[in-house]
């Protein structure tokens, strides 16, 4: 073999490394939903019903696997507004399931609001990656819905 052909062939393997040490070194590693390893998932409900959420306060821990399933258990539209909660963790998926369990839509990313029709839910699949220790707000954004009391608030340990 040629002496040049061979120092090539060793070559590319140490640029290789070099720039994988060199981005590793600069840059955070980026967190892909389809490659974390998920452990159990943990199921929590929550009811939307007129002018209120059942359970009013919801908690999470961070790292662990989460599907928050959502349903409209009134007679009228809700929406849940949560955006300290979307900001806090990484989306895995949402899905909206109509009241015959079709699934309407599903979607990747951090949803601003949720609304509901009666009869409707929605997983939401997440893992917490930010502590929000202090109580955080979810309201409903529905006109006069938050000012009837419809909110409640959730936790990140």
């Amino acid at each position: 073999m040629n002496i040049k052909k061979l120092m090539v062939i060793l070559s590319v393997p140490l640029v290789l490394i070099a720039q994988t040490a060199c981005i590793g070194a600069t840059e955070k590693p980026k967190l892909e939903a389809d490659s974390l390893p998920l452990g159990e998932t943990i199921e929590v409900n929550l009811d939307l019903a007129e002018y209120k959420f059942i359970p009013n306060h919801l908690e999470f821990e961070l790292g662990k696997s989460y599907n928050l399933k959502i349903r409209n258990i009134g007679k009228v539209r809700h929406e849940i507004g949560a955006p300290v909660l979307a900001v806090s963790v990484l989306t895995l998926g949402v899905e909206v399931i109509n009241k015959d369990g079709n699934t309407i839509v599903t979607f990747r990313g951090k949803p601003a609001g949720i609304e509901l029709m009666p009869g409707q839910t929605v997983h939401w699949r997440f893992i917490p990656i930010k502590a929000q220790p202090k109580a955080k707000q979810m309201t409903c954004d529905e006109p006069k819905h938050l000012q009837h009391g419809m909110l409640g608030t959730f936790i990140i340990r």
